[in-house]
């Protein structure tokens, strides 16, 4: 093959490759990011496991940059993971930053809301700090139920030995007992016709339109008797609070009473003694009364003393009939002398009115009721 030939194959062969090689340097190297512009964020935690240098940073699972260096903190408490975002791409303040690691041991760097109820409108800046969590590792998460794992396991080889032990306690008790077993499988299908039999019972008296309807109308009125039963129960209250009252003022009550008891006692005693007394007066009083011997006995018994006594009660009666036009004269004569005083003289009377003695005859004629009285009781005639 001609020299040149071979010359100009390797030529094309070297410069292919410095193309390819540019091209993968473009797509995965950092060319893209100087191109389009970073920003620095400082990330603390406490433990970076699987997190290196070009480690992915996702945001709802797109790419927005990588690590660029890992290291220790300044005091010493954690780790401190410097990452590059994408200009681009803004993040909240509220954000934090997660490790998540695969069960193959890769880590990705994941930026999550923290609150999705608050969405303020600060973001970082170049240089910031951001808060760092670790998402549990799931080989570090069994590794720890390792021994929990291993004692569960035990404990369910246990209770499977358990429950063979039972299952052969349980094959012999059927075994021995066969025969009661079969009694009481008896009973119970007895006990089941029975209870079939009372359902059917109950469904025919239930499926009379009848009892339905009183049903219907017993449940209708439940309201009505729950509301009548609260009534009375309110009622019932009010009662028990007017007795509470009662017995609250006949605690008022019966407090002096007993505080006074004694001498009560002895003012009821007192006047006990003294009723006694009085009845032993009206006792001695009615024997008196009813003594044959005595003035009101002799006056209930003795006819003649009722007699005399009535004839006498009659005797005062016509005397007082008898004085009653005496008295009335008496009263009218006195009222006459009393306004007229003159009429007591015969001679050398004087007259009320202008000083003149006037003589009775004249009197008498003057004043007409005069000349009658005086007829009446001195006889004096015209």
């Amino acid at each position: 093959m001609d020299e040149r030939v071979v010359q100009f194959r390797v030529g094309v062969m070297v410069l292919a490759s410095i193309i390819i090689t540019a091209i993968l340097v473009l797509l995965f190297g950092h060319f893209p990011a100087l191109v389009r512009g970073t920003y620095t964020l400082h990330i603390h935690f406490l433990q970076a496991p699987g997190v290196v240098q070009d480690t992915p940073v996702r945001k709802f699972g797109i790419r927005i940059g990588h690590v660029s260096q890992v290291g220790f903190a300044e005091d010493e408490a954690g780790a401190e993971v410097t990452v590059e975002i994408n200009s681009d791409v803004r993040l909240r303040k509220d954000e934090v930053c997660r490790i998540q690691n695969s069960l193959l041991g890769d880590a990705v760097l994941e930026f999550i809301d923290g609150d999705p109820a608050h969405t303020p409108d600060e973001y970082f800046k170049d240089g910031d700090w951001v808060v760092g969590v670790q998402q549990s590792d799931p080989l570090q998460v069994i590794s720890n139920l390792e021994g929990n794992l291993a004692q569960a396991i035990g404990s369910v080889g246990r209770t499977s030995e358990e429950i063979g032990i039972l299952a052969r306690r349980v094959s012999d008790v059927l075994e021995t007992n066969e025969e009661q077993i079969a009694r009481i499988v008896d009973k119970s299908e007895q006990t089941i016709d029975r209870l079939r039999a009372t359902i059917e019972s109950t469904d025919e008296v239930l499926s009379d339109p009848v009892v339905k309807e009183n049903l219907r109308r017993a449940i209708a009125d439940l309201p009505k008797v729950l509301d009548e039963a609260r009534d009375t129960i309110g009622g019932l209250r009010n009662t028990l609070s007017g007795v509470d009252r009662n017995l609250a003022n006949l605690e008022g009550f019966t407090r002096p009473l007993g505080e006074r008891g004694g001498q009560l006692v002895e003012n009821v005693e007192r006047a006990t003694a003294r009723l006694d007394q009085v009845l032993t007066q009206l006792g001695t009083f009615s024997d008196s009364l009813t003594d044959p011997r005595g003035s009101l006995g002799q006056l209930l018994s003795n006819p003649d003393v009722y007699q005399q006594i009535n004839s006498a009660a009659t005797n005062i009666n016509e005397l007082t009939r008898e004085l009653g036009p005496i008295v009335r004269d008496v009263r009218t004569f006195s009222d006459k002398i009393a306004r007229h005083p003159e009429l007591l003289g015969v001679r050398g009377a004087i007259r009320p009115g202008a000083g003149i003695k006037r003589a009775p005859s004249e009197l008498m004629n003057h004043d007409p009721e005069v000349k009658r009285t005086s007829h009446l009781r001195w006889g004096v005639g015209h």
